[in-house]
């Protein structure tokens, strides 16, 4: 068994985005880092949540919580510490099983063009993907 934890403070309201929202938590992330492996932390862990709905997500905030999983993924690896990076797209809401597939493969095509970009060694890293279901409240099964 290893200590890992959740670093991440919660999905906030992304401002001036009605309905989605951004992770926040990294400042300070870094020096956070530095205790938690110093107590023995092997991974951590950080969630972006994504919703689907009338006219959402956009592409503002898909981009937006990747560059932040990005972001946390560089700081955990140099600290030592793997990271779990999970861009979840909710089961909430009304959609079809197509259109949750469409999000999902735009969230994790941003998501891996951010951790390209910030040099995430990938094969040090976790994902953890959401399943691609129809919404709960969808008439689709």
């Amino acid at each position: 068994m290893l200590p890992g934890i959740k670093v991440d403070l919660g999905a906030k309201p992304l401002a001036g985005f009605p309905g989605e929202t951004i992770t926040e938590g990294l400042d300070g992330l870094r020096e956070r880092f530095a205790e938690y492996y110093k107590l023995g932390a092997k991974f951590a862990k950080w969630r972006a949540v994504i919703d689907i709905g009338s006219g959402i997500p956009t592409l503002y905030a898909i981009d937006a919580n990747a560059e932040a999983l990005a972001r946390y993924a560089t700081l955990c690896q140099e600290a030592g510490i793997v990271p779990i990076i999970e861009p979840e797209v909710l089961m909430d809401g009304g959609h079809p099983l197509d259109r949750c597939e469409e999000v999902t493969n735009l969230v994790l095509d941003r998501v891996f063009e951010h951790l390209f970009a910030a040099r995430v060694f990938l094969e040090g890293m976790v994902l953890k993907p959401n399943m691609v279901v129809p919404g709960k409240k969808s008439t689709q099964r």
